[in-house]
């Protein structure tokens, strides 16, 4: 295609003529000129095709174009730019493909628009569609800025078109987890230890009884009163096998509670957690001997068993409501500790007769 002048040689004006500058067909460009930084090059190729829109503030390389305006497409010769299609002279209609945005642009009689469609109103995206025209998204209800912290987690919603429509955050409820400075504090929680136990240091002080078993009155005295491990404290008890030396005891077994400045009597001849009277008897003279207590009941069992080896000798028994009448089946070896228990009743001190 020749040039002559600042315009096409007319004879090639050819109504018709897809590449004609009449018709509404032009030939593909390179690029859409807004201002000074699109350079088309010192050495541009003929046939080099644009879009200009601010004729005003050109790239030198343009070089001086006689009767350019906005929205005029300008191509090279080979020496210079000229007008391939005026926009002021031929109106809207136009259609040219951009190959740098590979976009179709249309002319609408004041600037190149995009042939691809239309922009609605309703919808998010701003902008008249107009080459150079910013093309951005519209407010919404959604405030700007970060959501989610370490108190705290983002909650977003999103409609049909996923378009988000509203974010917010939603506060972490402390109640669903335990914060460390709780561990083994006071008002807080007890912790473990390695072998799966709550250490000392985190239990409240505990009341609990220990019981001694003693020889005789002078060993139960001997006991040493302390708070360590083994020694006597308050609510402990002692078991006395021979409680002789005590003045109310004559014989026999007695229990003994420590209150904190001495011990004191529970009862005669008693076992912890029984109600019994007992006594060593030879067995020496008889065979059958008769005990004596004031249980006033006929529920009473009865026992005779070796104070050496430990072993229950066989024994036959009557009762009434007050005594027990032992009858063993031969002469005992060692002594014999009687021992009597009943399930209900006061305690008693054994007499053998």
């Amino acid at each position: 295609m020749a040039f002559t002048g600042t315009k096409f040689n007319s004879d090639l004006r050819v109504k018709g003529n897809i590449f004609s500058e009449e018709s509404s067909y032009q030939q593909p460009i390179l690029d859409i000129q807004t201002d000074n930084t699109l350079d088309p090059g010192a050495s541009p190729a003929k046939g080099d095709r644009y879009i200009l829109t601010d004729t005003g503030n050109l790239n030198a390389n343009f070089g001086t174009i006689t009767g350019v305006g906005n929205g005029d497409i300008v191509e090279y010769d080979g020496s210079d730019f000229l007008i391939a299609w005026d926009a002021s002279a031929q109106g809207e209609g136009a259609q040219v493909y951009d190959k740098d945005s590979s976009v179709a642009y249309l002319f609408n009689g004041s600037a190149w628009v995009q042939a691809s469609g239309t922009v609605q109103t309703s919808s998010p995206i701003e902008g008249d569609g107009s080459v150079g025209s910013p093309i951005s998204l519209a407010d919404t209800a959604v405030s700007a800025g970060s959501y989610g912290d370490a108190q705290s987690v983002p909650s977003f919603t999103v409609d049909a078109q996923g378009r988000l429509t509203a974010a917010a955050d939603v506060t972490i409820d402390d109640n669903t987890k335990i914060p460390l400075s709780q561990r083994g504090a006071n008002d807080g929680v007890a912790t473990l230890d390695v072998n799966g136990k709550v250490p000392t240091t985190q239990l409240p002080a505990l009341a609990i009884t220990d019981v001694f078993t003693v020889a005789d009155i002078t060993a139960r005295d001997a006991l040493t009163v302390g708070a360590g491990d083994g020694e006597v404290q308050e609510g402990d008890v002692a078991i006395v096998t021979d409680a002789s030396g005590d003045a109310a005891i004559a014989s026999g077994t007695a229990s003994y509670i420590y209150n904190g400045s001495g011990w004191s009597r529970l009862q005669e001849g008693v076992a912890i957690g029984n109600r019994s009277g007992a006594l060593t008897d030879p067995f020496t003279a008889s065979l059958t001997r008769t005990f004596t207590h004031n249980w006033n009941t006929l529920d009473v069992q009865a026992e005779a068993i070796d104070s050496v080896t430990g072993e229950t000798c066989f024994v036959e028994l009557s009762r009434t409501v007050n005594t027990v009448v032992i009858t063993v089946n031969q002469e005992p070896i060692n002594p014999l500790r009687i021992l009597l228990r009943e399930i209900s009743g006061s305690q008693t001190t054994l007499v053998a007769s």
